[in-house]
């Protein structure tokens, strides 16, 4: 039998069963309550280079970087990235290089990827053979420089961090420590820097200060926020001024703790721009409200910048608890071969290969569903007020910078829904269940002062996410 939604007065056929007795929510967006202002989704640049089963550089990747890229842009609606800069790039000697042309396993590279080699004794004068950066141009040739043209091509502009990673996990450590060392660690970072905007007209648009701390030697607040105060120094001296992004802790439950740690370093909180996180902590649900009260006292952006197995249900938790500006899961894309997905599953995409032939690009379901938000709320979005009366319906309301309205609701169970205060105008009503099934795009007609409904049965009896997307209204 099929079901009716009765939307502004239209009433539209849907070929979906009716159930017995959903849920009745109320949903009200108020536009004079404003909150954070979007700068995006993000993506790391990590795709399937290492094989640790094999103990080899996967190569595999490099030929399909830009369809992965296109997809990432097109289906996922990802416009940030992530680019890593390992501490160990400061060294003689090429240690990626050695692993992608197969002289190094990939056990022994990763006993060099933080060897530091301190490049001379003097901060202020860089030795440029003491620096290799044949990672970081792998990844801008194969991952930046695709992903921002898959952007300009519709008009949009790709947001690249810079974030430097120092993890303790190595046997190859020296004894520099560029935590202990805020001068070299801002002189291997404007290194960096300088790189990129010789080499390929690249400037970062942010500097990640130091990534997950807790994984690290020394990276306690106070040395990130000495290190916030020389960098930013030295990079300004240089004509740079990124946005500055800290303390990227792995725990949520711990950003407070450094954040107030480097803000007792005089000068550093001042410059922080964003206040990030990651989830792998147990107690990140009850971490938001402290990290979002903390950023707001300091006026400036949270962001929730990792987390592997990064849900629906995550996302509308830091948008709403968190206020964050900017979020991530994780990496590119796996590689699965033949059906076996045994492969991580902390990525966007899943790359399908019989044998050695890449047959095709698929979004798993995950995937999908954070797709229907990130495709909805654009860079320079503004969250408003957005109240549910009933736990199963979330809502997220976002102002675009053309002054347009957009709605996401993420139903944890299938629900009858009233909404109210949605500016008048055309809109098109779509969204996917939890099953996968994406549900036929429905046209809306919102007047002034009028609620309208949303039929209980739109998601075929399953949880899932809806969104009303501003469509500009066509003429005859």
């Amino acid at each position: 039998m099929a079901g009716i939604a009765a939307i502004a007065g239209v009433a539209i056929l849907l070929a979906l069963p009716i159930f017995g007795n959903p849920s009745v929510a109320t949903v009200t967006i108020d536009q004079t309550m404003r909150f954070q202002t979007l700068r995006g989704w993000e993506v790391s640049d990590r795709v399937w280079q290492t094989d640790k089963k094999a103990n080899r550089y996967d190569p595999s990747w490099e030929a399909v970087s830009t369809p992965l890229a296109e997809a990432l842009v097109r289906e996922v609606g990802i416009n940030n990235l992530r680019l890593q800069v390992p501490s160990g790039i400061e060294n003689p000697i090429d240690n990626w290089q050695r692993f992608r042309s197969g002289e190094l396993t990939y056990e022994e590279m990763k006993t060099h990827s933080y060897e530091v080699v301190n490049d001379n004794n003097d901060p202020m004068v860089l030795d440029p053979a003491g620096m290799q950066f044949d990672v970081i141009d792998q990844n801008v040739s194969l991952v930046l420089v695709p992903l921002r043209d898959a952007l300009a091509a519709q008009g949009e502009r790709l947001y690249v961090t810079l974030t430097f990673v120092d993890f303790a996990w190595t046997d190859g450590k020296t004894s520099l420590n560029l935590a202990e060392n805020p001068a070299e660690y801002a002189e291997f970072v404007l290194a960096v820097f300088d790189h990129l905007q010789t080499k390929y007209a690249v400037v970062p648009d942010a500097l990640e200060v130091i990534l997950e701390p807790e994984n690290t030697d020394g990276w306690g607040g106070r040395a990130i926020g000495a290190a916030i105060v020389a960098v930013t120094d030295r990079l300004s001296a240089a004509g740079y001024a990124p946005e500055i992004i800290a303390p990227s802790t792995t725990r949520a439950e711990n950003a407070v703790k450094y954040f107030n740690k480097l803000a007792s370093v005089p000068g550093a909180a001042e410059r922080v721009d964003m206040l990030a996180y990651h989830r792998y902590g147990p107690a990140t649900a009850r971490a938001l409200p402290g990290i979002a009260g903390t950023a707001a006292k300091a006026g400036i952006q949270t962001g929730m910048l990792e987390f592997t197995k990064g849900d629906i249900d995550m996302l509308f938790e830091d948008l709403t608890r968190g206020n964050v500006s900017a979020w991530q899961q994780y990496g590119v894309a796996r590689r699965v071969v033949d059906g076996d997905a045994r492969a991580s599953a902390s990525y966007y995409l899943d790359a399908l290969y019989k044998g050695d032939a890449f047959e095709r690009i698929e979004l798993p379901t995950r995937t999908q569903l954070l797709a229907q938000v990130f495709r909805l709320f654009r860079t320079g979005s503004v969250r408003v007020g957005g109240e549910s009366d009933n736990s199963a319906v979330i809502p997220v309301a976002m102002e675009g910078t053309t002054g347009r309205m957009g709605l996401a609701l993420r139903l944890t169970e299938p629900a009858q829904i009233k909404v109210r205060g949605m500016p008048a105008g055309n809109y098109i009503l779509s969204g996917m269940n939890g099953a996968g099934m994406q549900i036929t795009p429905q046209p809306i007609t919102v007047r002034q002062g009028v609620d309208f409904d949303i039929s209980a049965d739109v998601l075929g009896g399953q949880d899932g996410v809806l969104t009303l997307r501003p469509v500009e209204i066509v003429t005859p």
